[in-house]
């Protein structure tokens, strides 16, 4: 393939987070946490309620569990604790990025969605433990791979419903390069982007990235890295790019996706090609 540009999933494709940290939450039960911490106990058995993250984008999962728990409560016990979170969640995102935490009336959800993304990251413990291990570890051969395609002037970047913070941390504790050009959640919370064009597998997010990384690049020396046949390889085929399926757990699916893919179970497969 005469690939330019490779631009990557970041949770589950580059970093292991869907593993447990070993004394801390991971990207599930960081989720179930940030919920708990909202609206209590109840909060929890919601998001257990909904079946739990399933790969949904933070809007996705916020609506979602705070319809299945009764919307006109759960907004107004927002809107009456919103400045106890304000003091304990002011820095949990980069100056100008996501949602100020000021009540919306007329968009409740964005505000919440912006609640529960800080939560979110305030769970987490970036770094070495006791044991010496680390948390998350990069997934299986992603940074040599990396490396083999700058090695190729490949160019690479990050399309992710993660954070940026937690993107970068990340790689600061492998100690590899970080992508520069990235699109994430924190940029979408804080835009105009109707909601219905916020979530994979819309192609709005491709657009917003490749307006952002500045360069003219033919769709088809594009490839889009991921760890989800239906979110990630729908997106790659409505951005009419094509896909690479990274499936560690050799999961069988159909049917499979339309535009041009290739599957595999660890990223030393393609270093190997």
């Amino acid at each position: 393939m005469n690939i330019k540009l490779a631009v990557f999933d970041f949770d589950g494709t580059v970093g292991d987070t869907f593993t447990p940290h070993p004394t801390a939450p991971g990207i599930d039960q960081a989720c179930r946490q940030a919920f708990t911490a909202m609206f209590g106990v109840a909060g929890g058995s919601f998001y257990d309620g909904v079946g739990g993250l399933k790969n949904r984008s933070p809007a996705e999962i916020t609506e979602t569990v705070i319809k299945y728990g009764g919307a006109t409560q759960l907004l107004q016990e927002l809107r009456e604790r919103i400045d106890t979170f304000r003091a304990k969640l002011d820095t949990c995102v980069p100056a100008g990025k996501g949602v100020p935490l000021i009540w919306n009336e007329e968009d409740p959800y964005r505000v919440a969605t912006e609640i529960f993304v800080r939560f979110k990251l305030s769970m987490f413990r970036i770094g070495r433990n006791t044991d010496g291990s680390i948390w998350p570890r990069p997934c299986g051969g992603i940074l040599t791979f990396i490396d083999r395609l700058r090695q190729q002037d490949i160019e690479v970047g990050i399309l992710s419903s993660g954070h940026e913070w937690f993107i970068k941390e990340c790689f600061a504790l492998w100690e590899h390069e970080c992508p520069v050009v990235m699109f994430t959640d924190d940029d979408i919370r804080g835009s105009s982007i109707p909601l219905s064009e916020r979530s994979k597998p819309s192609p709005r997010l491709f657009d917003l990235f490749l307006e952002r990384f500045g360069q003219e690049i033919s769709r088809q020396n594009i490839v889009y890295y991921g760890d989800d046949i239906i979110k990630d390889g729908q997106l790659a085929y409505n951005s009419g790019v094509r896909f690479g399926w990274y499936n560690p757990t050799r999961i069988v699916i159909s049917p499979r996706v339309q535009t041009p893919y290739v599957t595999f179970n660890n990223w030393r497969e393609l270093i190997c090609e």
